[in-house]
């Protein structure tokens, strides 16, 4: 009885830790927006490091496999007070590849190079994205790549820890989407009015 309550413990232990390796991962915010071709939206990163804590990061983009030919630029990259980049920042504007890695909108660390304690919610960099205005309507997704990272305990070695990809949709509308509409609405009273045998044109 008591080998089966040490090993339930020790299947539990391994269940916890291996949920805490899996806890760690970067929060986009917004996780979804709809906009006209053309539009400007902020993308701001965070991180949940769940028990540790985080001295830099590192983070690419790309855009899931879609083909966005060239229709979403990167123009700003701002980062977290509690950050500075380690070499230059990245060079801007930058269009977001379909595959592979973007620039690496990080190669950040805290100012000493020191530990921040471990936090659920911690904002690393805002990015301005803005649309070509000739991005087709329809659906697209701007991921995180699997290359992403952070890292603690720099002055002892480091340790990394890679992120799962994490993902944003974007929709596209023909814009204005508001003047569509209204033009469309005209449209259909200008049909009505000349179409043969209606009320309006025979009096």
């Amino acid at each position: 009885m008591m080998s089966f309550r040490v090993l339930a413990a020790s299947i539990g232990l391994s269940a916890v830790l291996a949920f805490s390796v899996q806890a760690q991962t970067l929060i986009l915010e917004p996780s979804a927006t709809v906009l006209g071709a053309g539009d400007t939206f902020s993308l701001k990163v965070s991180v949940d490091t769940a028990s540790l804590p985080i001295a830099g990061f590192s983070v690419f983009f790309n855009m899931a496999g879609t083909d966005a030919s060239g229709s979403f630029v990167v123009q700003t990259n701002v980062l977290s007070p509690d950050w500075s980049f380690v070499n230059a920042e990245p060079t801007l504007p930058e269009v977001l590849p379909n595959n592979g890695h973007s620039q690496d909108y990080g190669v950040a660390t805290t100012p000493t190079v020191e530990n921040l304690p471990a936090s659920s919610y911690l904002w690393l960099f805002t990015l301005q994205i803005q649309t070509s205005l000739a991005t087709a309507p329809g659906s697209y997704t701007i991921m995180t790549t699997t290359g992403s990272l952070f890292f603690y305990d720099f002055e002892s070695g480091g340790t990394e820890v890679h992120l799962p990809s994490s993902s944003i949709a974007v929709t596209v509308v023909p814009e204005p989407s508001s003047l569509v509409l209204a033009l469309s609405s005209v449209g259909i009273l200008v049909l009505l009015r000349w179409i043969p045998g209606s009320k309006r044109k025979n009096g």
